[in-house]
Formats: C-alpha cells, sequence, structure tokens
C-alpha cells in the first residue's frame, strides 16, 4: 500500500482526500477488500497491471487504520496486512510574537486556514469566552491579546476555523507564557 498524502508518518489533513494505492508482490491479483478504521469492507477490482487505487478523506487526525486483503485468480487470498498512518489536525495555524508578554503586556497572533472551505475562525483565550474572527481577504486572521495579571505562567489561545455549512476544524492550542517567573517553561504547542 502507498499513498502520497498519507505516506504512514504525519500527512494530509483532517477532511483532505488521499488516495490510496494497493498492489502485490504475488502475481495475479484480481481484487482487493479493504477498509479504513471501522468501516464496512469495500471489494475494488485489480486493474491489468495488479494495482487498485481508492480514494478516502480521514474524519479524524492523528492515527487512521487501513486493513486490505487481496483475492488472487485462482480464488486463494492473502492475509491481511494491517497498515496505520497519521493524519495531521486541521486546526488553523497559529503564529504568536512574542510567545513571551508580561503582565498587562500585548502579544499578536496570526492565523491561516488549513480547514478545506474555511471560512472565518473563533477563539479562546484562556477561560474567556469563544470569539468569532472574521478571514480577511488574504483568508488570515490577526488577534492581539493582552496577558492577564493573574496568570501564574502560561495561558492557551485555543482556535478554530469554520466552514461554510458551520462546521468546525479540530481545535489548535497554543501557550502564550507570562515573563518575570523563575524557570518558565518555553515552546509548548499543542494541535
Amino acid at each position: 500500500m502507498t499513498s502520497t498524502t498519507y505516506p504512514g508518518e504525519y500527512g494530509g489533513a483532517t477532511g483532505v482526500e488521499g488516495t490510496f494505492v494497493f498492489s502485490s508482490p504475488v502475481p495475479g491479483a484480481a481484487s482487493y477488500t479493504y477498509h479504513f478504521n471501522d468501516d464496512d469492507p469495500v471489494t475494488v477490482p485489480a486493474g491489468a497491471d495488479g494495482t487498485a487505487s481508492v480514494r478516502y478523506t480521514p474524519p479524524h487526525r492523528d492515527t487512521n487504520y487501513l486493513t486490505v486483503q487481496t483475492t488472487f485468480t485462482d480464488g486463494t487470498t492473502s492475509e491481511e496486512l494491517f497498515w496505520s498512518f497519521m493524519v495531521n489536525g486541521n486546526g488553523p495555524q497559529v503564529e504568536c510574537t512574542p510567545s513571551e508578554v508580561p503582565a498587562g503586556g500585548e502579544f499578536t497572533c496570526t492565523l491561516a486556514p488549513v480547514q478545506v472551505g474555511a471560512q472565518s475562525y473563533l477563539y479562546q483565550w484562556g477561560d474567556g469566552p469563544e470569539q468569532a474572527l472574521p478571514m480577511g481577504s488574504d483568508r488570515t486572521a490577526t488577534i492581539t491579546l493582552t496577558m492577564p495579571a493573574d496568570v501564574d505562567y502560561a495561558q492557551t489561545l485555543s482556535t478554530w476555523s469554520v466552514d461554510g455549512s458551520g462546521a468546525r476544524s479540530d481545535v489548535d492550542y497554543t501557550s502564550i507564557y507570562r515573563t518575570g517567573f523563575a524557570a518558565s517553561p518555553r515552546g509548548t504547542r499543542m494541535t
């Protein structure tokens, strides 16, 4: 099995279609029966070259699974082959400067879309309310926020994009650190 979009390590993104090519090292492949994650099995015929390709759009980020079994022209079958592949989240890309600020200090974050069809953004600063953030003509958005005085060492900025149907992307979490504390951690970003 091969896929240029989803090669095994992280690739593609939630909601991004990829092509998966099946082949057999043993000649005489007639068809391939496969299923992704917990989907129902599907059988596709092998071409004259013994390969078959299918398209699939992963529904969630991180680990996804593909199981494939070859049926040969003589009716025998191969053992099932299990393959896992990693899918990137489709939350917005977030770049913030600076990443450390004093209490009352401001920082600016720029969001860029990953979600297919993204039309706007949402964000939440710490435990505050969700806020809408319109997308500019370049499909990015910029926000300027202030570090609260009551934050011990870091506060999280949660961001999403929203497509035309109202579907939200995966959430992206970015930590902004407050300066003025000994041994403050640096550089943590979770997606």
